[in-house]
């Protein structure tokens, strides 16, 4: 008998980056009871990719442009709408781009406005030589 539902009593789980939305680390799923419930692939959850656990490690800290951040509520990463542009800016420099306190999390979400405002304050401090200590060094931020 040919099942159309395409379900199996395995599955293969995966996690999804929230930075870059790479799938990775796969891990085979079995149903309990052997039943046919499981579809071919299924989202296990959220975490790091290698890569980007390696600059968390290194003390940077990642913000996730998304095109739905009109709002001041807290949007989870199921609703959000990433446009696939983030940055890496180290914990140190934090303080010196933004007046709220730096969050709990590997990431945070920001508005393209937001974006667009940090890539400028970079490309413009790239052309400039300036002691002004209050400018982070472009070395402490990987826009993406």
């Amino acid at each position: 008998m040919n099942n159309s539902n395409n379900k199996s009593h395995v599955s293969m789980g995966f996690e999804i980056c929230p930075v870059c939305h790479q799938h990775h680390t796969e891990t085979v799923l079995l149903h309990k009871q052997l039943k046919q419930m499981l579809e071919p692939r299924i989202l296990t959850g959220y975490s790091l990719c290698p890569e980007h656990q390696k600059q968390k490690e290194e003390g940077y800290i990642f913000l996730v442009e998304i095109s739905n951040q009109h709002t001041t509520d807290l949007i989870k990463f199921e609703s959000s709408k990433p446009t696939g542009k983030y940055a890496a800016i180290r914990k140190t420099v934090w303080d010196q781009l933004f007046n709220v306190p730096l969050p709990n999390q590997d990431f945070c979400f920001i508005s393209t406005d937001t974006f667009s405002m940090i890539q400028e304050k970079f490309q413009t401090q790239d052309s400039q030589v300036s002691d002004d200590e209050s400018i982070p060094d472009p070395q402490s931020t990987t826009l993406h």
